[in-house]
């Protein structure tokens, strides 16, 4: 089970995928079609694997910049991570639930990835 969800599982929306190569880590972030989410376990290529794309707390990779709270949290689809920044070919799927420095590895997040906005 992910270390990374503040919510219970129940409470999260999930989607079950084939997971591509080269596989996927626990916590990582991805981009599937037009839904945006993070793997619930570590899989291999070919496995079935389990996507979370919406959760009130969850933990997310981001960017090495500080992040306040309630402020949108946009998804980079090349870096596979969050930040705050707004612009063209990022996904906004997101509001900061705590601070983050920008020395911090992840930022806790209320996460839509079924539904974000890209960023014309």
């Amino acid at each position: 089970m992910s270390n990374y969800i503040g919510t219970k599982i129940e409470n999260c929306h999930n989607l079950k995928i084939t997971v591509s190569s080269p596989g996927a880590s626990e916590g990582e972030m991805c981009k599937e079609d037009d839904t945006i989410g993070m793997w619930l376990n570590d899989y291999d290529t070919g496995d079935p694997g389990v996507l979370i794309i919406e959760s009130e707390r969850i933990s997310l990779p981001k960017a090495a910049v500080a992040i306040d709270e309630g402020q949108f949290i946009y998804f980079d689809a090349t870096l596979l991570t969050v930040t705050d920044v707004s612009a063209s070919g990022l996904f906004r799927c997101g509001i900061c639930k705590e601070d983050a420095a920008a020395g911090d590895a992840r930022v806790l997040v209320d996460f839509w990835g079924h539904d974000p906005i890209e960023i014309p």
